[in-house]
């Protein structure tokens, strides 16, 4: 899908979930600015039943997309295989439940802001992380 499809598809398509299945890095130049992916995805939510789509994506170098990882995505209404991914409303989903593993909780949400963020990440989102890290580790 090029751009302009995946663009117009994230303005008209269904809203719906995608669970990373498998994903793979198709480059890892540490000096790139972006990594694109292979990925395998569960999707669901968008009226149609659960499928697996295949499709290769490009992230920020910063962003860590790899198995149960959560994103929102626009499935075309009339095919069910083609799917864009909104990485905005993806981070968001980071940020709010937090990262695999640890939805939920404070660390998980720590992590998936400071992983929304990617290379941007700021000294003081870092230290959230770090002490969200060792209030969990007090609490056993």
């Amino acid at each position: 899908m090029g751009w302009l499809e995946d663009r117009k598809l994230k303005r008209s398509g269904l809203e719906a979930i995608a669970i990373v299945v498998s994903a793979e890095p198709l480059n890892d130049d540490p000096e790139s600015a972006t990594v694109p992916y292979r990925l395998r995805l569960r999707v669901s939510g968008d009226g149609r039943d659960e499928r697996e789509v295949e499709l290769e994506a490009t992230t920020g170098a910063g962003r860590m997309v790899g198995p149960g990882t959560k994103l929102a995505v626009r499935a075309d209404p009339g095919d069910p295989q083609s799917i864009a991914i909104d990485w905005d409303a993806s981070d968001e989903i980071l940020r709010t439940e937090g990262v695999p593993g640890l939805e939920g909780t404070e660390l998980g949400r720590a992590m998936g802001a400071v992983i929304a963020k990617g290379r941007d990440v700021t000294p003081e989102e870092i230290e959230a992380m770090n002490e969200a890290a060792r209030r969990q580790a007090e609490d056993g």
